[in-house]
């Protein structure tokens, strides 16, 4: 029984729930860094492929599972909520404020085919990108 209680005591002395907090947010903080820049790069075509959540998770030597946990548990949306939400918010700026065609905008956001990206931005809008971009004119 002594035994138990001493370990019982060393682990509440090193049990720091604040630390624990904070780990968890600057895993949120810096999968929000990494999208923000994912984003800013595909922007200006230095890169041609959209990030999954594994390749977010890699980044910080996660566990893609875990990475998802956390990020979930801390902003009440999962990893692919939040890509679908920045692709989304990328594709309408684009569409919006560039003279790119359609099929331009989709292989700048890293869609390999224009009717893919029309139907990923449908599912997301209920619009096509071509009749969203007639909207604004």
């Amino acid at each position: 029984m002594v035994l138990l209680l001493k370990i019982k005591s060393q682990f509440w002395a090193n049990y720091q729930p604040r630390e624990e907090g904070n780990r968890s947010s600057q895993i949120v903080k810096k999968f929000k860094q990494a999208l923000e820049q994912h984003y800013k790069d595909l922007s200006n075509g230095k890169i041609e492929l959209l990030h999954q959540p594994q390749d977010y998770a890699n980044m910080q030597n996660l566990n893609a599972s875990y990475l998802s946990q956390v990020i979930k548990s801390k902003t009440g949306k999962s990893i692919s909520h939040w890509i679908a939400d920045k692709t989304i918010g990328q594709a309408k700026a684009l569409l919006l404020h560039s003279s790119k065609p359609v099929k331009e905008i989709a292989f700048q956001l890293g869609f390999s085919e224009t009717a893919h990206f029309s139907n990923y931005f449908k599912k997301h809008t209920r619009k096509t990108p071509t009749s969203f971009k007639k909207l604004d004119q």
